[in-house]
């Protein structure tokens, strides 16, 4: 039987836009008829649903389909060259969601002479874009991720872009001026809050950054108590357990504010606050489990401003 009922095949829809499709019954969803007649997503012995009432709902052809239903993480979408991928694609997404974060981060159009240190560069997209902007050296630095995922996409992207960024898998615990040197521009992006020593971490940041540090971090958003220096416990991603109440190491922004100030970086910056803050706190109060967004600062090294 084929579902008739626009309500299903517009949530099946939204599935597909994420990558992701289950089997309410347990299994994968079966795929029949992929070649000739109009194409059916059947549950066994549950309906089937019409793929035409999907696709209308993407807004898209049927010829996507296969690639709705492969869920593909970032790094393999952005260590590839672009496609001509259609608006709702899941490569489209990933890379309009990219190119907004950079847009946001406010890294210097300019960049020729720099030094630079991207920490927990993963599919290394950042550290490609600072070398594109004329940066004399760029060191990509990873280690959680490289040891489960990404680090072939970014030794295939550099060597296709012909890229000249060096990399090491290294720890941010143990980043030594003394090994690495010291950097102009520091990048600590989507890092901070998977720590389990956010502080030290950044203590050791400082001794390797000459000039200018762009932290971006989820930061903590609690109904009340926002204006103060809070930061959960977290064991770090090598221990997390994903207990019901375990939350990662997201600051409020008025604690990662201290403690880039006690790690001895000056001139801070807020560039980036969470969007729907004042939704979220709502959302907090509601679920009684604080919320999260994203954020931006700027820390200078010296009191000399870029």
């Amino acid at each position: 039987m084929v579902s008739e009922d626009p309500g299903l095949a517009s949530v099946l829809a939204e599935r597909l836009r994420e990558g992701v499709m289950t089997n309410r019954n347990g299994g994968a969803p079966v795929l029949v008829d992929l070649l000739s007649q109009p194409l059916d997503l059947c549950w066994g012995t549950a309906e089937c649903v019409s793929t035409h009432d999907i696709l209308d709902h993407l807004g898209v052809c049927r010829l996507t389909l296969t690639e709705r239903l492969m869920s593909v993480r970032p790094h393999e979408v952005l260590t590839r060259p672009e496609t001509n991928a259609m608006a709702l694609s899941r490569e489209r997404l990933i890379r309009r969601r990219f190119k907004r974060r950079l847009r946001l981060l406010q890294i210097p159009d300019n960049l020729t002479g720099w030094t630079v240190l991207d920490i927990g560069a993963w599919h290394g997209f950042f550290s490609f874009e600072c070398e594109r902007r004329g940066a004399k050296r760029v060191l990509a630095v990873d280690n959680y991720a490289w040891n489960r995922f990404g680090m072939d996409e970014f030794l295939s992207a550099r060597e296709r872009l012909g890229s000249k960024v060096e990399y090491q898998r290294l720890d941010v615990y143990d980043l030594d001026p003394a090994a690495i040197g010291q950097f102009d521009l520091v990048l600590l992006l989507g890092v901070l809050y998977h720590l389990r020593n956010p502080l030290l971490a950044l203590e050791q940041i400082k001794a390797v950054t000459k000039r200018l540090l762009i932290c971006e971090t989820h930061v903590l958003l609690p109904f009340m108590h926002e204006r103060y220096p809070l930061i959960p416990f977290f064991p770090g991603d090598e221990n997390a357990e994903e207990k019901p109440f375990e939350i990662c190491a997201m600051p409020t922004l008025e604690a990662l504010r201290q403690m880039l100030k006690s790690a001895g970086f000056t001139d801070l910056r807020t560039v980036y606050t969470p969007s729907f803050r004042h939704w979220k706190k709502l959302v907090a109060l509601l679920t009684n489990r604080p919320q999260s967004g994203r954020g931006i600062i700027h820390a200078t090294a010296q009191t000399t401003r870029y």
